[in-house]
């Protein structure tokens, strides 16, 4: 939450196709990953794949934000691109926890 009060609202269209970086892909990647894995836990009764999906984007999120500049990036369209992915994760964390019964804090 705190990267998109620090960072505000970017008022240009995001250029995902700047979005090259190793890190930038393997989130965006493993986003994309999201249904299979519900369907996975839906079909098989168990949270454990759920839970270590989560696991898995969070870790990755940490490299990207390390990793790549978002706030102070010179590139307006790129910086939309990393916000736009920014946003996906967070959604992503959150339904997922709210899937598993878990209350997402404000601040970590």
């Amino acid at each position: 939450n705190s990267i998109f009060k620090k960072v505000g609202d970017v008022k240009v269209a995001p250029e995902f196709d700047k979005l090259d970086s190793e890190q930038e892909i393997a989130v965006v990647l493993k986003l994309a990953a999201y249904q299979e894995v519900v369907q996975v836990c839906a079909e098989q009764l168990k949270a454990s794949p759920l839970c270590a999906y989560l696991f898995e984007l969070s870790k990755l999120f940490n490299s990207f934000y390390a990793a790549c500049r978002i706030g102070d990036e010179p590139d307006q369209g790129l910086k939309a691109a990393r916000m736009n992915l920014c946003r996906s994760v967070y959604f992503t964390l959150e339904q997922g926890l709210t899937l598993l019964g878990i209350e997402i804090p404000e601040r970590m």
